[in-house]
């Protein structure tokens, strides 16, 4: 309407013609700042391209927080800041070494690690020598090459790393304050960000919730970092405030146990707040990886792990393409996407188990079963619910679920023969399962504090 009034206009008045120049020129720069918005520190960098596939919802209620190391920074987090992380306007990395990184802030978080177990744990002697290359004038990309180089220093990262889980909820109390969720994930998760949204819209945040994907550990539930978890707001409070020294209280715990994310569990719950699961809407697996199946079919995904920029890349691409359909992108979705034609029916030197004991088929076996991988794959063939079998020898183990899994020889530690495993597909079954169940609504999975991967379907 606007240009085609200016059509009609004579352009012969030179106080006309100023104005319409003035015009012309602020509706360039709208444009120029519709497409290219430039993000402030701890902001994401979102064109207008990216915003059908990042939703409309308002999300100054919400922060992430990815944690991170300097030993692994430069290699993963790139793909992640240009695709999926590109939608999240209060972006919050947490690392072991505060340094600028692609217009971010990499926030230290292990400053306030307790003195004495800083000055004892052989894990801090990189810590240190971090900070010194970078006064020094080392860049990322240096940390990350070296750390690569030097098997001692990648094991002393994987060190450093617990420590950060209760101390990264001191610094973003500070930092990120009065924030409804806190969504946490690693360097190495990819996040379906509209989905999260719908999610969380559904949750009180009045409550103190502390969600993920629940694995056991010597009989403790906790919930699984690499997974994804949630914390409402008034759990980081109570943690940083009516609790303030909780974390420097369990540093020399900390020192002693293998994870971050067992230990946060344990000290939550002795707060009274009790591990909850989402799962699989939180998923530790990437889609060829996934066990698909009753248990994870119609729910809709928000977290995967073990992603590399590949599956990043290809996650991001399938995210703009959905986001015409207007509805949840459910499991479904990935396996017609990510395995359009089905699985194959057989393939040596594979490994097609699933993960968690919950899609095991405990049903008694022949005594053959375990002799070849015919017989494994005919007692397969005997149970009507086993979808996939994997046979070596001496072992048959059987699925209700199916999924495609990965190349196997000498990549079991079990394996001290380097014996690889055989796999099996019942290719009619699982098309005839997946083709009965085409149509889907979304079943957003409640949380609860029952909900655990290894438990029941």
């Amino acid at each position: 309407m606007i240009l085609e009034r200016l059509d009609k206009v004579r352009w012969t008045s030179k106080p006309i013609r100023a104005t319409c120049a003035l015009l012309a020129f602020l509706m360039t720069l709208s444009l120029y700042r519709t497409f290219w918005t430039s993000g402030q520190q701890g902001t994401s960098v979102t064109s207008q391209a990216s915003q059908s596939s990042c939703g409309l919802a308002r999300q100054d209620h919400v922060a992430v927080i990815v944690k991170t190391g300097a030993s692994e920074a430069f290699e993963k987090l790139p793909t992640l800041l240009q695709t999926t992380l590109s939608c999240v306007d209060n972006l919050f990395i947490v690392s072991d070494l505060q340094i600028d990184f692609h217009g971010y802030r990499m926030h230290d978080v292990l400053a306030n690690v307790s003195p004495a177990v800083k000055d004892t744990h052989p894990a801090f002697e990189i810590y240190r020598e971090q900070i010194r290359l970078r006064d020094a004038g080392a860049t990322l990309q240096q940390l990350s090459s070296t750390a690569r180089d030097q098997s001692d220093s990648h094991k002393a990262a994987w060190e450093l790393d617990k420590f950060k889980f209760l101390h990264m909820l001191n610094t973003i109390n500070v930092e990120m304050p009065g924030k409804d969720w806190y969504v946490f994930i690693e360097a190495d998760t990819y996040l379906v960000w509209p989905n999260l949204m719908a999610w969380l819209a559904q949750l009180d945040a009045r409550q103190k919730l502390h969600i993920g994907s629940p694995s056991f550990m010597a009989g403790t539930k906790f919930n699984h970092g690499g997974s994804g978890f949630v914390l409402s707001g008034p759990v980081v409070r109570a943690f940083a405030t009516e609790h303030a020294g909780i974390a420097q209280q369990w540093d020399e715990r900390m020192s002693k146990e293998c994870c971050g994310d067992y230990v946060l569990a344990l000290a939550l719950t002795e707060i009274g707040i009790p591990v909850s699961g989402a799962w699989p809407m939180l998923s530790g697996e990437q889609p060829i990886f996934t066990p698909y199946g009753p248990a994870v079919w119609c729910q809709p995904v928000i977290t995967m792990h073990h992603v590399d920029s590949n599956v990043v890349d290809s996650m991001w691409a399938f995210e703009k393409q959905f986001a015409v359909q207007q509805r949840p992108l459910l499991f479904k979705d990935l396996y017609e996407h990510f395995l359009p034609q089905g699985l194959p029916s057989s393939r040596s030197e594979w490994d097609n188990r699933c993960p968690g004991s919950v899609f095991d088929i405990r049903d008694p076996l022949p005594e053959d079963a375990k002799t070849s991988n015919e017989a494994c794959s005919q007692a397969c063939d005997a149970i009507p619910h086993c979808m996939q079998a994997l046979f070596k020898e001496g072992e048959c183990k059987l699925y209700k679920c199916f999924t495609l899994g990965k190349y196997s020889r000498g990549t079991d530690p079990s394996d001290v023969d380097r014996t690889s495993w055989h796999s099996t597909w019942k290719r009619d079954r699982i098309e005839e399962w997946v083709a009965s169940h085409a149509s889907c609504t979304a079943a957003w999975t409640p949380h609860s504090t029952d909900n655990a991967r290894s438990g029941g379907i």
